[in-house]
């Protein structure tokens, strides 16, 4: 079974990603969804490896894809089959952000001025890591087809 990495700056549909992947065969983790750590004294977030660890212990017997982006994520990486970062035009992402009900992060400025200086500073240190990129600002239908065929082959999903 595989274990994948969604990543990527905010906006680029990492969510939406793990959320359309959710099946019988495939457990999809946001893991901004409680799987994060709060970091002192800086507050930065970090992924909660040993409790990834023990998810990856248990469900064996199901592809794992975790969608998020931490500084530690790298902890995780020899346990991955892919590291996939998944990568859009600014106004995509921006456009994105504004649209969605459910992370209000990024609708301010301080927020955008961030998620900018993150796609300049973060994003090719992402890409140095990663085993393939994406580009999401494409169809979503085609993404998930990329996706689908990473995870089951030519022949998808079940």
């Amino acid at each position: 079974m595989k274990r994948m990495l969604l990543t990527g700056m905010s906006g680029v549909g990492k969510s939406t990603l793990a959320r359309a992947l959710r099946s019988e065969r495939c457990l999809s983790v946001d893991l901004d969804e409680g799987w994060m750590l709060l970091r002192s004294p800086d507050g930065e977030r970090i992924i909660d490896v040993p409790r990834v660890e023990r998810l990856f212990d248990t469900c064996r017997n199901r592809h794992i894809v975790l969608a998020g982006t931490a500084v530690n994520q790298g902890e995780l990486y020899g346990q991955l089959d892919e590291i996939i970062v998944l990568t859009a035009p600014l106004p995509v992402m921006r456009a994105r952000i504004m649209r969605r009900t459910d992370n209000p992060f990024g609708k301010t400025q301080e927020e955008w001025a961030k998620i900018v200086r993150d796609k300049a500073e973060v994003e090719p240190l992402l890409l140095r890591g990663c085993t393939r990129v994406l580009q999401t600002d494409r169809p979503p239908a085609e993404v998930l087809r990329a996706l689908n065929a990473m995870l089951y082959g030519a022949a998808g999903p079940q």
